[in-house]
C-alpha cells in the first residue's frame, strides 16, 4: 500500500527494481523504458502493481522524436544508450506528459539525463520534486554534455544537493536540501 501522495517518475526503469521500490512509497508511479526487452520484463516484473505505469519511450528534451536505442553496449552489458544503430523508440519529455503533483523523479539514463531535466523544467518549477540522478563519469560525454552538467543546471534553478550515493546525486529545494 503507497503510504506517500503524489506521483513518482522512474526514468530508465529498466526491468523494474527501483519502479517496485517506489510502488510502496507513492500514489503513482510512472516507468520509461525506451529499450524493448527491458520494456517487456519491466511489465511483467510491476504489472500486479495497480499504481504503475510503464510508458516505452525515452525520455528527453523533444517530444515525440524517434530515437535508436542500442541495447548491450561493448563495455557494458545490462545497459542501453540512444546511439546511431539500433531499436527505433520514440522520445517524450516530461513536461508534454501533463503531469500534475510530482513528488520525486529519478533519472538513470546512462549520459541522457541532462536532456530529460530540460524537457522537464515546467514540472521541476511547478511541482519541485526531490530529483535523483546517476552522475557516472563520461556517460553524458557520448551525447557532448560534460559531467556534472544535469547538476550543475538543477542547481541554476534553485535546486541544491541533499546528499550523493557513489555515483547518485539527490537534490532537493529549499528546506528539503
Amino acid at each position: 500500500m503507497p503510504i506517500a501522495q503524489g506521483v513518482a517518475i522512474d526514468g530508465g526503469a529498466h526491468i523494474g527494481v527501483w519502479t517496485e521500490a517506489l510502488a510502496k512509497k507513492f500514489k503513482k508511479v510512472l516507468a520509461y523504458e525506451p529499450e524493448p526487452r527491458n520494456a517487456k520484463l519491466l511489465r511483467e516484473n510491476v504489472g500486479r502493481l495497480e499504481n504503475v505505469r510503464v510508458h516505452q519511450k525515452a525520455l528527453g528534451w523533444i517530444p515525440e522524436q524517434n530515437v535508436k536505442v542500442m541495447w548491450r553496449l561493448p563495455e557494458k552489458t545490462d545497459t542501453a544508450r540512444i546511439g546511431s544503430r539500433g531499436e527505433i523508440a520514440q522520445t517524450t519529455s516530461l513536461d508534454a506528459e501533463g503531469l500534475k503533483d510530482v513528488t520525486f523523479i529519478k533519472l538513470d539514463l546512462d549520459g541522457f539525463e541532462y536532456y530529460a531535466l530540460r524537457g522537464a523544467e515546467t514540472v521541476l518549477r511547478m511541482w519541485k520534486p526531490m530529483v535523483l540522478i546517476e552522475e557516472k563519469h563520461e556517460l553524458s560525454e557520448h551525447y557532448g554534455i560534460p559531467t556534472g552538467e544535469a547538476r550543475r543546471w538543477l542547481e541554476s534553478i534553485g535546486m541544491r544537493v541533499v546528499e550523493t550515493f557513489h555515483i547518485d546525486v539527490l537534490l532537493g529545494w529549499g528546506e528539503q536540501a
